[in-house]
């Protein structure tokens, strides 16, 4: 069985854009037309496999990425003055604060 191969008009109807940038698209996927020589209802064409397949990677890649966890931060030691000697205390208590 042979594939459908697809007019620019076609491609640019699947692909839901204007023919130019259909073209640019499959292009941009790496996917070169089959050329038909020059003529009366001639011309590129694509083949309707390779079409659906850039459609299919565009949707993929379109789709939002789980987001990574975060890694929680370490919490600051809790300094408490029960924890303080008295001279600690004492120090903290009448040293000259910076203002």
């Amino acid at each position: 069985m042979t594939e459908r191969l697809l007019k620019k008009r076609e491609l640019a109807a699947m692909l839901g854009t204007s023919p130019g940038v259909a073209v640019s698209i499959m292009s941009e996927h790496g996917i070169a037309p089959i050329d038909w020589g020059a003529g009366r209802s001639r011309g590129y064409r694509w083949p309707e496999s390779r079409v659906r397949d850039v459609i299919l990677q565009m949707y993929a890649a379109a789709q939002p990425q789980p987001k990574k966890p975060r890694i929680p931060k370490p919490s600051a030691p809790s300094i408490s003055l029960a924890d303080m000697s008295p001279a600690d205390v004492y120090n903290l208590t009448t040293s000259q604060r910076v203002q």
